[in-house]
C-alpha cells in the first residue's frame, strides 16, 4: 500500500493521539506538587494520631509518588537542539501506521519486546500535531505521578486494627493474619524508616494484597485519586509530551523509590 509523507503523518497523529492513557489525560505540570510535599510517611505514622490529624486538618493530604524513568520519544517545550539520527524517519512511520498485526506494532526504537500484544506506542502529555512529529526525538525522559491515598491510608491503619482485634479474626486469611500482627509490632517499636506502597504489597504478596493493588483484594473499599504528572527530559527541561512503551500504562513495580508516600499541606 502507498502513502504519500502527509497520509502516513495524519494516520500517524490520529492513532498515537488516540492512545494515550486515561491516567495521563490531565497532565498538568504543577510547581506546588513538590513545593507542598513534606516529609516522608513512616512506619510510626500508622497510628490512630495520625489519623486524628489528618480529620483534623483537611488541608494535610497523603500523596503516593510513582517515579519512571526510561527512554522513549519525548517533545520539549523549549526549541532545544537535538540529534537527528535519533528523530523518527519516515521509513519509522510508514512502518508503525501500516502494521496492523494483533502482536502491536512497533514505533521506531521503541522495544517490540514491550508490546505485549497491543500497540505499543503510549501518549503521555498533549495530543500531537503536525508540527510536533519533526521535533520528537528519542532520548531519556522522567515521569513523575501524584496521586491523593488520603482516605486509602486511613482505612488501612483501621483495617490493620480490625484484624488485631481477636473479635474479627475469622473474617480473614490466616497468613494476613500474621503479617499484619508483625507488621503492628514493628509500629510498636518505633520505626523510623520510610514507608512506600509497594513495601505494604510486598508485605502481604502471599494474603489479601498479592495483586499489587490499593484495594487489597477488597478489604480496603477507598478511592485513590489521580492529582497530577511532571515530565522532563534528562536535562530537567519540561517536556509537552512523550511517547513510551505500551507496557508503561500500568504501574511498574520497579524498587523501593516507587509508589513512596508523603504528607502533603495544601496551601489554601
Amino acid at each position: 500500500m502507498k502513502l504519500n509523507d502527509e497520509t502516513i503523518i495524519q494516520k500517524f497523529l490520529k492513532r498515537i493521539n488516540n492512545s494515550e492513557s486515561k491516567s495521563f489525560i490531565d497532565l498538568e505540570i504543577k510547581n506546588k506538587l513538590e513545593d507542598n510535599l513534606k516529609e516522608h510517611v513512616r512506619v510510626n505514622d500508622l497510628t490512630h494520631e495520625t489519623l486524628k490529624k489528618l480529620r483534623k486538618n483537611s488541608n494535610l493530604r497523603i500523596y503516593c509518588i510513582d517515579h519512571f524513568s526510561g527512554l522513549g520519544y519525548v517533545l520539549p517545550k523549549s526549541k532545544e537542539k537535538f540529534n537527528e539520527s535519533r528523530t523518527l524517519t519516515k521509513e519509522q512511520l510508514r512502518e508503525y501506521v501500516l502494521d496492523e498485526s494483533e502482536c502491536g506494532s512497533s514505533l521506531g526504537q521503541l522495544s517490540q519486546e514491550f508490546s505485549n500484544g497491543r500497540d505499543d506506542a503510549l501518549l503521555i502529555g498533549k495530543n500531537l500535531n503536525e508540527k510536533d512529529v519533526q521535533n520528537l526525538y528519542f532520548g531519556l525522559l522522567e515521569h513523575t505521578t501524584y496521586i491523593d491515598v488520603t482516605e486509602w491510608f486511613i482505612e488501612f491503619v483501621e483495617l490493620c486494627d480490625k484484624v488485631v482485634d481477636k473479635n474479627v479474626k475469622n473474617d480473614f486469611d490466616e497468613q494476613f493474619i500474621d503479617d499484619v500482627l508483625d507488621f503492628v509490632d514493628d509500629i510498636k517499636n518505633n520505626g523510623k524508616y520510610p514507608l512506600s506502597a509497594i513495601n505494604l504489597f510486598e508485605r502481604f504478596l502471599d494474603g489479601p494484597g498479592e495483586d499489587y493493588d490499593f484495594y487489597f483484594g477488597g478489604l480496603i473499599k477507598s478511592d485513590i485519586y489521580y492529582v497530577g504528572s511532571t515530565l522532563y527530559n534528562s536535562n530537567n527541561l519540561e517536556l509537552d509530551a512523550a511517547i513510551i512503551s505500551g507496557e508503561e500504562e500500568e504501574w511498574c513495580y520497579r524498587d523501593e523509590q516507587n509508589l513512596q508516600l508523603k504528607f502533603y499541606l495544601e496551601q489554601k
